[in-house]
């Protein structure tokens, strides 16, 4: 995959084997930044699954009904409670990644997360009133399905180039434990 302004990830440095990197990952402590952005990845693809689902039933019956309205609504703000997931990212991860000259791909991130969230805030507010007319349910059903794919993809390139790459780049314990301490300091999603 190629980014703007810069070489392939494989020109710059190679990317584990899934094996390698699956035991590079059980080594590292639990509270680990890049353990912990695994995690909360896993949890923020189980919502997005629901959700995908309730927007398929309300596609194809003629009523999803006020709870499933609201569910998404309860998602969507789930979703957008994942602020601090980014703000670990932008601010901690993707800065240390560009000090070793990867701009592209943090940077392509970033941008992702710009959209990602006006998805988030859409499908919140359109979803806040639990009766919607068909105009808004298809409103709401274009923007969940965008958000749904968008950020499976997002989260996809994250935990396959991303995160791999920054096991790879950023080495010593003095560098890890700096990052985690500022990714601490921002602190948790709360689900």
């Amino acid at each position: 995959m190629m980014y703007p302004h810069s070489r392939p990830a494989s020109a710059c440095h190679e990317l584990p084997s899934p094996e390698a990197l699956k035991a590079k990952l059980a080594a590292l402590p639990s509270t680990h930044m890049v353990r912990v952005l695994y995690a909360e990845h896993d949890r923020i693809l189980a919502m997005l699954s629901e959700m995908g689902e309730l927007v398929t039933r309300m596609q194809t019956s003629a009523e999803l009904g006020s709870n499933g309205i609201a569910r998404i609504h309860e998602l969507a703000h789930l979703l957008i409670e994942a602020e601090p997931h980014h703000q670990r990212e932008e601010d901690v991860l993707f800065p240390e990644l560009e000090k070793q000259g990867l701009n592209g791909p943090p940077q392509a991130m970033s941008a992702e997360h710009v959209e990602l969230r006006r998805l988030k805030h859409e499908i919140h507010d359109i979803s806040a009133s639990a009766v919607l007319d068909a105009g808004a349910k298809q409103q709401l059903a274009r923007a969940a399905r965008t958000l749904v794919n968008n950020l499976q993809l997002h989260i996809h390139k994250e935990n396959e180039i991303l995160y791999p790459l920054a096991l790879s780049v950023i080495t010593g314990d003095d560098a890890w434990n700096r990052l985690n301490a500022a990714a601490d300091a921002i602190g948790p999603c709360p689900f």
